[in-house]
């Protein structure tokens, strides 16, 4: 029946005090460091000051005490799910009741700095949960607790009747399969399987996901392909880089039937290296269990990132690359180690986490900057780069000249804002963000920069897990191609309408441009009709080339009129695309047939 305070910055008066002790919730014995007094300012501008209050750095959660209140003469009338304070009838403050106490939101109105009181009382307890579950990929709350035991996050309390919407939409349960079988050494046994995420499409067009678990570690590859028949070249990459990194022989690889595992090269590449390929029996995916379970939970992770993060589904490749990596620093269910330290023999360091999706602000190179002018980027956070300490980012916002909107950039130093997602909630855009959002583009390319300095705290600590690849100290020489071969680049095809009629060879666009609308006219490309209610227009874009010998002179002149579908919006100008594509097979099967 005491106030409790863990901070002694929140004391206007102390006074030391020794021999003290107060009686906590387990039966333990808590020390008292001293006394002294509290004020604290609420919302309405009222001040409280507590008497009285006991020092104690151990305990996690401020206490005010109520049977203290009403001795001073404070009145408490508590209404279902929230207590309110007054003092003569006059309004003080209220709270709210969350997980069995009232949690009062109120600043430490004390001389000098000013301090959120909610931060220090609430906040580092359930939302350090919080976060930590959203930056570790929605992570369940018995792993978070084991990574709390050995100190691979900080310590806080894990509530787990604060369920996350998120998880709840994004994941189901299901009973697990039990191995029988498990391996003493690493590379004894590999799992693979290859899965894809409902015909979904990566912006650089990869559909499925081949993923290679090591049965001893748990320590998993993850590989993003076009087409199934990638496998053995993704499995020739896996066991190369796998057995010079650990200095192990792959023993026995296990997969289900799939017609890629089944091919005769795969076989064949497996016998050469006296490799056993298990297969699994028809029908039973509980046969390759490890391999079937980390694909479901990769897809649930990768449906919590997109679901909190507001990022389209074609992003699913940049979450399950950091899904991977999150996965193989989270300590095993029957284990105390993590699969990255099985895997490289040190343990891990993850203050460089952040919350996938969310806002940063990334600091531009130096070489890109203006003196005037912004320093920054807006960015949404995309994960992380295995072989440097790099992070990647899409960029949503940008001034600076040479790093355009909805490209990816790989940088280090940002600041980061964990509670906010552009693509979910909105930020203020530009006129070159919204033309490039709303137009549902994909991202291009991937623009690689590098910076020095380091304001990402913990991203030191990265750097001791990725080995930096050894740079040659000789002095690069510019190459010289001669004026020839610049005075040849710079003569370039219009990019406009306007370009090609003030070129000096304007005369041979004209003719272009006739002939290609003279050839619309007469295979009947279009009908003039009235524009439909309800539909928008779609402009028209001229395409300008030349077409060149084989001596590098031009043989003609060539124009194409285009429309601008980019500028369509899904669900409003257009609902469901449809492109026929034979399967490989199919063709192989005719050319066989032909031959």
């Amino acid at each position: 029946n005491v106030h409790i305070c863990a901070d002694k910055l929140f004391f206007v008066s102390y006074q030391p005090i020794d021999g003290k002790s107060v009686a906590m919730g387990n039966s333990s014995a808590a020390k008292v460091f001293g006394v002294g007094c509290v004020d604290l300012k609420f919302p309405s501008g009222h001040i409280l000051s507590l008497q009285r209050v006991h020092h104690v750095p151990t305990i996690r959660r401020n206490i005010i005490s109520g049977s203290m209140l009403v001795q001073e003469g404070y009145e408490l009338s508590f209404k279902l799910n929230k207590v309110v304070i007054q003092h003569y009838n006059l309004f003080i403050g209220k709270g709210y009741l969350s997980d069995g106490l009232f949690k009062i939101r109120v600043d430490h109105a004390g001389s000098g700095n000013k301090f959120d009181f909610v931060d220090s009382i609430v906040m580092n307890v359930t939302e350090s949960s919080s976060v930590w579950h959203k930056r570790l990929g929605h992570l369940n709350y018995d792993s978070i607790k084991r990574m709390m035991n050995l100190n691979l996050i900080p310590k806080h309390d894990v509530e787990r009747n604060n369920k996350c919407q998120v998880c709840v939409e994004a994941k189901q349960v299901r009973k697990p399969y039990h191995s029988i079988e498990r391996h003493s050494e690493l590379l004894d046994l590999v799992h693979t399987d290859i899965c894809e995420f409902n015909g979904i499409v990566t912006k650089d067009l990869k559909r499925y996901v081949i993923t290679f678990i090591d049965d001893y570690s748990k320590y998993c590859y993850v590989y993003l392909i076009k087409h199934k028949d990638e496998a053995l070249e993704k499995f020739i990459i896996l066991k190369n880089e796998a057995e010079t990194q650990t200095g192990k022989k792959l023993k026995r690889l296990r997969s289900d039937r799939g017609g890629e595992y089944e091919s005769n090269p795969f076989g064949e590449y497996c016998r050469n290296f006296g490799i056993i390929h298990e297969e699994t029996p028809p029908y039973s995916p509980q046969s390759n269990g490890v391999a079937e379970q980390k694909n479901r939970t990769f897809k649930d992770m990768i449906n919590s990132f997109l679901l909190n993060s507001g990022l389209p589904k074609y992003m699913w490749g940049e979450a399950l690359n950091t899904a991977c990596h999150i996965l193989n620093r989270v300590p095993l269910k029957h284990n105390e180690i993590t699969p990255f330290e099985s895997w490289k023999g040190r343990k891990p360091s993850l203050k460089y986490f952040r919350v996938w999706g969310c806002l940063a602000k990334v600091l531009v190179p130096e070489h890109k900057r203006k003196k005037l002018g912004p320093k920054t980027i807006d960015a949404v956070f995309l994960g992380y780069v295995e072989t440097s300490y790099a992070l990647r980012f899409l960029v949503v916002k940008s001034e600076i000249v040479g790093i355009d909107v909805n490209t990816i950039v790989e940088l280090r130093d940002a600041t980061f804002f964990e509670d906010v997602f552009p693509m979910k909630t909105g930020i203020p855009q530009n006129d070159v963000l919204d033309a490039a959002l709303t137009s549902s583009s994909i991202p291009e390319h991937v623009e690689k920069m590098t910076n020095v300095g380091g304001n990402l705290s913990g991203l030191d600590s990265l750097q001791t897990e990725l080995d930096e690849p050894r740079r040659s100290k000789r002095a690069r020489i510019v190459k010289d191609f001669g004026s020839d071969f610049i005075t040849y680049n710079i003569e370039d095809e219009p990019i406009t309408f306007k370009d090609a009629m003030t070129s000096p060879e304007a005369k041979h666009w004209k003719v272009a441009i006739k002939s290609e609308i003279d050839s619309i006219v007469s295979n009947g490309t279009w009908e003039l009709v009235e524009l439909p209610p309800g539909c928008n227009t779609i402009g028209c874009k001229w395409i300008f080339k030349k077409k060149l010998n084989s001596d590098g002179t031009i043989d003609k002149f060539k124009a194409r009129l285009v429309a601008k579908g980019f500028k369509q919006k899904e669900g409003i100008d257009y609902f469901y695309t449809y492109s026929p594509v034979a399967r490989l097979t199919t063709i192989r099967v005719l050319i066989a047939l032909a031959s």
